[in-house]
């Protein structure tokens, strides 16, 4: 039996813990589509757990800098994928691999 979590269900993730995954999937989109699926259903979790990451304000809502900083990870692992000349094929499966989680984002959006 797994011992019980130190953390309560309802508390937000480590932020650099939670993106340090980020590197790692964009490298094996770079390789094959055949773990895309996998991939974009690990990334989408990511970014859900990131969005629960919050820094409260004096006045108004929350500030979301969880989701702001999943945001920037995910375009500067975009930026540095794409300019690398190793081919097209490359940059067609990493392009695949974004389109793909784009369409899981917005198919999860019309489901909420």
């Amino acid at each position: 039996m797994a011992p019980p979590s130190k953390r309560s269900p309802r508390s937000p993730p480590d932020l650099p813990t939670l993106l340090t995954p980020l590197p790692q999937i964009f490298a094996q989109t770079q390789t094959s589509t055949a773990n895309h699926s996998k991939n974009v259903a690990l990334l989408r979790k990511i970014q859900e757990q990131a969005a629960l990451v919050t820094t409260p304000r004096k006045k108004g809502p929350p500030k979301e800098t969880g989701e702001l900083a999943f945001t920037e990870a995910f375009v500067a692992c975009l930026e540095r994928c794409l300019p690398v000349k190793k081919g097209v094929a490359v940059a067609d499966r990493v392009l695949k691999f974004v389109a793909a989680f784009v369409q899981a984002l917005t198919k999860g959006e019309c489901i909420e």
